[in-house]
């Protein structure tokens, strides 16, 4: 190729000159040179957003050559450029003198040695100090001539192409580090005139797979953190392995986890740290748009993630540990469809409630606004304890009328097995909108199959039978076959207040209340255990007894008062 020593025409490098209006994107052209110019590869994303920026902050000028002039008359780009010659990339690539130094800048650009007199001139504006080893490699880049120019053209289109399918957050983790950066020269060595950037793709795609296979751990994993203050009690944040995120909040009731909402973004895991700029929380509801905010976290992998969220309203502070959840959810585990077929009664995001049947790898559901939605549930391929979910949905009054909604599936235990969470969070292509389904239901563990009566304490008054007005204290629990008596979460109990009085087998109360009171004495104390069809059947009460579940009673008889 033709020789860079003559100081020829400039490298444009981008059409046009600058403008009041130019961004941090229309540098990045410039960034991703400036990166082939002296560390001979291309750009990381971070590093690219990062000198865009500061560029455009400047006013910089946006093509090559103009910005090349402008180091030598603006001491604010020149310092810019010059954080690539103090860098510790720098040390550690250019050990030798300024001669070895022009030889390396010459192979990574041009895939040859500089001819002699070329050289001498390089390395004696070097040693004079007229510049620095930056302002050198960026003017050999843009004084290139000839066939020269056409070799940057194609290293510089590798180079971007390189930068842009580093899309996930393994891959930026992977491309880190002096042995990275090495690999990754190595590609760009292998570009000469001949090229075809596009035939190029694949040994591209290759690299970036070397990179991630090798990358050190991510945020990825599932977190707790409490949300003092709010109403909320907890913010549960679970990482996928592609480092999206969902970061579930609400409080917890004795049988479930009660949603209030959901937010989602994509995020970067450095080597301890996480961030994320395109975060949206969908708490607003009556339309009004989700939210928009930014995370940042410093992470222990599959340990904890300290940080905040900040949103408009203010900052969310992030204390979260994997320790916090664990006694209820397991990342690691792998997720099983059979954990979730049978009915569920899940509350929504409108508020409704919805009757779903989840069958194999699908389910379907309607609401009680008379909203009809299908949708799928399948194993996610990590083999985490996450589903992949989409949510399709009818016509109006669904709030989502005829659009699908994707996003996870998350399953697990509560009540020491005795009840079991589903929740299902989904939004949107452009995530402008959003929907969650959860709920909880019993397990063979939190049933039993006929009602149970234990005299605790014998009474000396009056028997109660059918028609008597009785008053009675009670303490409620959710029924746990894996409970110390049976008794897993407590859900009410009127020893706090007053006892309440009702009359006996006319269905005021549930009907394990008016079978299994029948004959109990005033002054007695009675331990009932009561199966869901005694109680609330299939579809529970509230938030706090779910669907099917059996109950456990402590019932002191206060008096009895006959007809």
């Amino acid at each position: 190729g033709t020789s860079t020593d003559t100081r020829g025409p400039a490298f444009a490098g981008t059409k046009g000159t600058q403008t009041a209006a130019a961004v941090a994107t229309d540098y990045k052209q410039a960034v991703q040179h400036i990166y082939l110019a002296y560390f001979g590869r291309p750009a990381d994303p971070a590093g690219l957003d990062f000198f865009a920026g500061r560029l455009a902050a400047t006013g910089a000028p946006v093509p090559l050559a103009e910005l090349n002039n402008a180091i030598s008359t603006n001491a604010d780009i020149r310092a810019i450029v010059e954080v690539f010659s103090t860098s510790q990339e720098s040390q550690d690539l250019y050990g030798g003198d300024n001669g070895a130094f022009i030889d390396a800048v010459y192979q990574s650009l041009f895939s040859r040695a500089p001819d002699a007199a070329g050289k001498e001139y390089w390395v004696n504006n070097l040693n004079a100090k007229v510049m620095t080893r930056a302002a050198a490699a960026l003017n050999i880049m843009v004084s290139a001539q000839g066939t020269d120019v056409d070799i940057i053209a194609k290293k510089a289109a590798v180079a971007t192409a390189f930068t842009n399918g580093l899309d996930l957050g393994v891959e930026q983790r992977g491309y880190s580090g002096l042995q990275a950066n090495v690999g990754v020269r190595n590609l760009l060595s292998q570009v000469n005139l001949g090229t075809d950037v596009a035939a190029f793709q694949p040994n591209i795609d290759s690299t970036i797979a070397s990179l991630a296979a090798s990358a050190p751990p991510g945020a990825e994993g599932a977190y707790r953190s409490p949300l003092p203050g709010s109403g909320n009690t907890d913010i549960d944040t679970v990482v996928l392995e592609n480092d999206e995120y969902y970061a579930v909040y609400g409080r917890t009731s004795p049988s479930q986890f009660i949603v209030s909402n959901f937010i989602h973004g994509t995020g970067i895991s450095g080597a301890t740290a996480f961030t994320s700029s395109n975060m949206r929380d969908f708490g607003p509801r009556n339309g009004l748009p989700p939210t928009q905010g930014t995370i940042s976290a410093a992470y222990t992998p599959n340990v904890s993630m300290t940080g905040s969220i900040v949103i408009p309203a203010g900052t969310i502070p992030l204390n979260s540990t994997k320790a916090a959840l664990a006694p209820f959810y397991d990342y690691a585990a792998p997720a099983n469809l059979a954990d979730v077929a049978g009915t569920w009664r899940l509350n929504e995001r409108t508020g409704n409630l919805s009757t779903v049947v989840v069958s194999g790898g699908s389910f379907t559901g309607t609401s009680t606004s008379g909203c009809s939605f299908t949708g799928t549930l399948a194993t996610r391929a990590s083999n985490k304890n996450v589903f992949d979910a989409t949510i399709t949905y009818g016509a109006a009054p669904c709030a989502l009328a005829g659009q699908t909604v994707s996003g996870i599936g998350m399953t697990y235990l509560f009540n020491s097995g005795a009840t079991r969470q589903l929740m299902i969070l989904g939004k949107n292509a452009e995530r402008t909108g959003a929907e969650y389904l959860s709920g909880s239901a019993a397990t063979a563990a939190g049933q039993v199959a006929a009602l149970q009566s234990t005299d605790l304490v014998a009474g000396t008054g009056a028997a109660a039978a059918v028609n008597d007005q009785v008053e009675v204290h009670y303490t409620g629990w959710i029924y746990s076959a894996n409970a110390p008596e049976g008794k897993g979460a407590m859900f009410d109990t009127s020893t706090t207040t007053k006892p309440i009085a009702f009359k006996l087998g006319t269905g005021v109360v549930i009907a394990g209340w008016d079978q299994g009171l029948v004959g109990m004495q005033a002054g007695g104390k009675r331990r009932l255990v009561i199966p869901a069809s005694l109680a609330y059947g299939v579809n529970g009460s509230g938030t706090k007894i779910p669907g099917n579940a059996s109950l456990v009673f402590d019932v002191e008889m206060v008096s009895v008062t006959k007809p």
